[in-house]
């Protein structure tokens, strides 16, 4: 099952299949798309569910759940760096 990245609930039409394809479009993707994420909690649910990794899934929504939705926006980028991270350090790391 492919990760469907969205802007304000309208498809980007861009996805990932695996972890370095969502690697490589969570880095590149505009901010509101990692922020209508983030705000859901698409990110960890997708690693959860179809990754089926729940460690990486439990750091990933401890970062989702980190800033509080109204000073979540102004940190965007903060988050896009910890979730890239995260994501780096479990299976990007040589």
């Amino acid at each position: 099952m492919r990760f469907y990245f969205c802007d304000l609930g309208r498809p980007t039409g861009r996805s990932a299949g695996n972890l370095e394809e969502f690697h490589q479009e969570l880095r590149s993707c505009n901010p509101a798309v990692v922020w209508h994420h983030m705000v859901r909690h698409d990110f960890s649910r997708w690693v959860r569910d179809v990754i089926q990794d729940a460690e990486l899934a439990g750091r990933l929504r401890a970062i989702e759940d980190g800033p509080q939705a109204d000073e979540a926006k102004g940190l965007v980028e903060h988050v896009r760096a910890e979730l890239l991270d995260e994501i780096e350090r479990r299976y990007l790391s040589a």
